[in-house]
């Protein structure tokens, strides 16, 4: 294990690796990516840009 997790943007089917230690994470504006325990937090709301909530793949 190397503490990633692999996620995908629904939008596009990218995917990237981030850290294993945030349940949720969000694809932004130049390659920007925010991650979060938070189901709850969307950055749309707090930071500008628009952003896209990537999808956790399963192993």
């Amino acid at each position: 294990m190397r503490g990633v997790q692999t996620f995908r943007n629904p939008n596009t089917g990218d995917t990237v690796e981030l850290s294993n230690q945030y349940g949720h994470a969000w694809a932004g504006p130049n390659g920007t990516y925010v991650v979060t325990d938070s189901a709850n937090f969307n950055p749309n709301s707090s930071l500008q840009g628009n952003w896209t909530r990537l999808e956790a793949v399963e192993r």
